[in-house]
């Protein structure tokens, strides 16, 4: 049987700008005072759960074009109280220039990583994402080396939420013990490790943690996956 690696997507194998960067870049040649720009998103984003609800979840690519869609709306109106444009010409620069699924970058370890694994490990994703994940590991060029993708937005369970790990293990049918699942979330690797999985945390920046990190995918490698 071959091993079975579980993967965060974001964090792990690609990284975007925050939505307020994405903003103020997509509004950067504007004569909008950043301020202003960034007083608007925490009025319109931070003040509220932008997320939904469970019972509010987002599962289609059309649903989540119209949230965004929505909050860029309430932004750009917000922001046409102090200046005199046309609040649609904004909220179009925002959906065209600051879509989260255009503004993500593959780490430069990943895909060598999955070349040299694919053919004696098994790995999927399990992430608390949109349904447009499915775009941005596909425009990344990820998506052919990834069996399955076990996304929030279809199975209505977050990280670190316990039951989304058994759900997960049960449709891949394997035992706690045989995965080796990667996070940069560490309230996700302690969940999965009181279950009794191995969980490892990704750390990037190399922040001080007491859990198992690695700094990278080829330290995940060489720690946990070399024969």
């Amino acid at each position: 049987m071959k091993r079975v690696l579980l993967l965060d997507a974001d964090g792990v194998l690609f990284w975007n700008d925050t939505f307020l960067a994405m903003i103020l870049k997509a509004l950067e040649e504007w004569n909008i005072a950043e301020q202003d720009i960034t007083e608007a998103y925490r009025s319109v984003v931070e003040s509220s759960d932008i997320f939904g609800s469970p019972e509010e979840w987002i599962s289609t690519l059309e649903n989540e074009n119209k949230h965004w869609e929505k909050i860029y709306q309430n932004i750009a109106e917000y922001l046409c109280r102090k200046y005199s444009y046309n609040s649609n010409d904004i909220t179009e620069q925002l959906l065209n220039k600051a879509v989260y699924y255009n503004n993500c970058m593959v780490y430069s370890d990943v895909v060598p990583f999955l070349e040299k694994v694919h053919n004696g490990i098994d790995c999927y994703v399990l992430t608390n994402a949109y349904p447009s994940v499915y775009q941005v590991l596909n425009v990344l060029g990820i998506s052919k080396y990834i069996k399955t993708v076990f996304s929030s937005s279809d199975i209505r369970m977050c990280k670190p939420d316990k039951e989304i790990f058994f759900y997960t293990l049960a449709e891949l049918g394997v035992n706690h013990k045989d995965v080796i699942f990667v996070d940069d979330k560490p309230e996700n690797v302690i969940a999965a490790q009181e279950i009794g999985m191995k969980a490892v945390l990704m750390n990037r920046e190399k922040k001080e943690t007491t859990l198992q990190w690695v700094k990278n995918l080829d330290d995940l490698f060489n720690q946990y996956l070399r024969k």
